[in-house]
């Protein structure tokens, strides 16, 4: 019945039903939607676009984009060149999902997903574009959130033994000329007394805890891990020997000096570690699988410095007696 009395109705009646239902279909879409001329001035925005945009549709001067909005880098916070150029230029669609920002012109940011496409009623005549904007903000931070615990320990915090082992990776497979590296394994000592004498929930706040007094040495660029049960490794890159030999002592002094208390009882945490240098001509023959079951400290003095080869030769830097437990 509707279909047929829009048919029976006046050409003009049947413009201007349709007109109002494409605008009724627009306003109703949650994402923001926004319709430029060929030179780039704002024709429509939807309700979900004034909103995300600041767009003023009252305001008597067409906008353009620049004058509401920049799209930024989210991780090099660089701008990204104007999309609406690329639009007419190439007359195809360009997507907008690879981690931008919208920044307004009051100076706030909001992450964004879209695209822009030409409106075009043939190949060579590009009257306009639609741009499509999307607010990001809630799944980036739903991806951020599975990404952090898919790459940390849940108990200290820090980067678990998979993300350590892709980082070693990627630092023994470089390919360029940068200067060597440091790798320390760290193992806990008297940690199975916390343990066994005072309970699992001692352990976990021993292990959190140990890991807190590493954090407060190391520099802010390396990378510490927790490989599994009282296990550390740390990973320094761009580290002179000499640096990574001071920083291992540091570690190792900044545990003895600490204190672990639980319920009225006080312990001493001690640290055993091996450190080995990852240059440029060894890291070749490296390996990730063949490196950390090497450096394992077991049954060595608190600190020594572990050179790995095909025969694997070792040899210790020894520490003062004072750093033993």
């Amino acid at each position: 019945m509707i279909r047929e009395k829009i048919q029976n109705e006046p050409v003009t009646t049947r413009l201007q039903y349709c007109s109002g239902f494409s605008s009724a279909v627009l306003e109703s879409i949650a994402d923001a939607i926004v319709i430029m001329d060929a030179a780039g001035r704002i024709q429509y925005a939807n309700e979900a676009a004034q909103q995300l945009t600041g767009y003023r549709p009252e305001q008597p001067q067409k906008q353009c984009l620049a004058d509401l909005f920049e799209l930024v880098d989210e991780v090099s916070g660089d701008l990204h060149p104007d999309p609406l150029f690329a639009c007419f230029r190439d007359k195809r669609s360009i997507q907008l999902n690879n981690h931008y920002l919208l920044r307004r012109a009051d100076g706030t940011e909001v992450a964004v997903d879209g695209s822009i496409s030409p409106l075009q009623r043939n190949k060579n005549l590009c009257d306009g574009v639609v741009l499509l904007l999307i607010d990001a903000t809630e799944s980036r931070r739903k991806t951020r959130e599975i990404t952090y615990q898919a790459t940390h320990d849940a108990l200290t915090n820090l980067v678990n033994r998979r993300e350590f082992e892709r980082r070693l990776d990627h630092v023994l497979h470089r390919d360029d000329k940068t200067p060597g590296h440091a790798l320390l394994y760290m193992d806990l000592d008297h940690f199975k007394i916390i343990n066994d004498s005072c309970g699992h929930p001692a352990g976990d706040e021993a292990l959190r805890q140990a890991a807190n007094v590493f954090r407060s040495v190391i520099r802010e660029r390396d990378t510490l891990g927790r490989l599994g049960g009282d296990e550390f490794a740390l990973l320094m890159e761009y580290c002179p020997k000499d640096r990574a030999v001071h920083a291992a002592h540091q570690l190792c002094r900044a545990l003895l000096d600490y204190r672990f208390c639980w319920k009225g009882q006080s312990f001493r945490i001690g640290v055993s570690n091996c450190c080995t240098w990852i240059s440029i001509t060894s890291r070749s023959s490296m390996t990730v699988a063949g490196i950390l079951p090497e450096m394992k400290p077991y049954g060595r003095p608190p600190m020594c410095f572990v050179r790995l080869s095909a025969n694997v030769i070792r040899w210790a830097a020894w520490v003062a007696m004072s750093l033993r437990c």
